[in-house]
């Protein structure tokens, strides 16, 4: 029961749990009620649909997601037999996403540190945190 105070009274509602259907589906609970999600009972079509929205949510600037796409359906893309064709195409565009983004941002952090005192004003105007001093 979780307690709800209104006028300096305690008013007690059931707690209300909306993923049992998808739990019972596609995961099982883990400890302290955490869903934890397991592959293996999984259809290859919902594994598609998951790494397809998974995909898709990489475009929002997250590529922590592509990444996390790549690495968490890898061996069903790529060593189960039989795999989905659309799985193992998702898993390439994630793992090359997420390349592509971890080069561009090293290089721009690597000319961003190196050449800012260099730019003068403009370097001063773009930073979060200006250092004082000369280097």
């Amino acid at each position: 029961m979780i307690p709800i105070y209104k006028h300096r009274k305690a008013i007690k509602l059931p707690r209300i749990n909306t993923l049992d259907c998808q739990q019972e589906e596609m995961g099982h609970k883990g400890r302290q009620g955490q869903i934890t999600m397991n592959l293996e009972r999984v259809s290859a079509e919902e594994k598609v649909k998951l790494c397809r929205k998974y995909f898709y949510v990489g475009f929002f600037a997250l590529p922590v997601v592509w990444f996390v796409n790549a690495v968490w359906f890898f061996r069903d893309a790529f060593i189960k037999k039989d795999p989905p064709p659309m799985l193992r195409r998702y898993v390439i565009y994630s793992t090359i996403g997420s390349l592509v983004w971890i080069i561009l941002m090293v290089s721009w952090i690597t000319c961003y540190q190196s050449l800012r005192p260099d730019w003068g004003a403009v370097g001063d105007y773009i930073s979060f945190n200006v250092p004082r001093g000369e280097l």
